[in-house]
C-alpha cells in the first residue's frame, strides 16, 4: 500500500514511472496494448480517436494514450526478445524516443537508437488523482522479459 493521506483534506498527486527499455533498434521497436486506446497524440489535454492495432516505434516518438486494461508487450525482434508491463493507476502512458536530431550532441555513435521510455503516469490536469483522507494511491508496474524464440 502507498502513503496514506493523514490529513483532513484531499490533496492532487501527479507521478510517472519514467521506465526506459533497451532494444536493438528504435525503429524495429513494435507495442502491443494500446487497440482501443485514446491516442492524445504528444498532448495531455487533447482527446483523438482510438488507436488500432499495434504501435511501431520510430526515433522522436512522443505520444500519450488514456490507457485501456494496463497490460502492454514490448517486441524486440532483433533482441529475440518481448518485454512485458503490466501497469496500476495510471491515468496516462506516456510513449517517447529520442529524435534522430537531438542525438550528435547528447548522445555517443548510434546509443540513441537503442532504447525507448513507456511511462505509466498520472500526468496532466486532468490525469491528477485525488487522494481522500485516509486514502491512499498506488502507481505501480510489473515488467518481465521473455525470449521469443
Amino acid at each position: 500500500m502507498g502513503p496514506i493521506n493523514t490529513g483532513d483534506i484531499p490533496f492532487k498527486v501527479t507521478e510517472g514511472l519514467h521506465s526506459y527499455f533497451s532494444v536493438s533498434d528504435v525503429d524495429a521497436a513494435v507495442l502491443r496494448g494500446l487497440d482501443g486506446c485514446r491516442n492524445n497524440s504528444g498532448s495531455f489535454w487533447e482527446t483523438n480517436p482510438k488507436f488500432e492495432g499495434d504501435l511501431l516505434f520510430h526515433a522522436g516518438e512522443n505520444r500519450v494514450f488514456t490507457p485501456g486494461n494496463g497490460e502492454y508487450v514490448l517486441f524486440d525482434e532483433g533482441a529475440n526478445r518481448a518485454i512485458c508491463l503490466a501497469a496500476r493507476g495510471h491515468r496516462k502512458l506516456i510513449l517517447w524516443s529520442i529524435p534522430d536530431s537531438l542525438c550528435a550532441d547528447q548522445f555517443s555513435g548510434d546509443d540513441w537508437k537503442h532504447f525507448v521510455c513507456l511511462e505509466p503516469a498520472t500526468i496532466g490536469r486532468e490525469a491528477a488523482v485525488t487522494v481522500l483522507p485516509g486514502k491512499c494511491h498506488e502507481l505501480l508496474m510489473s515488467v518481465k522479459a521473455v525470449k521469443l524464440k
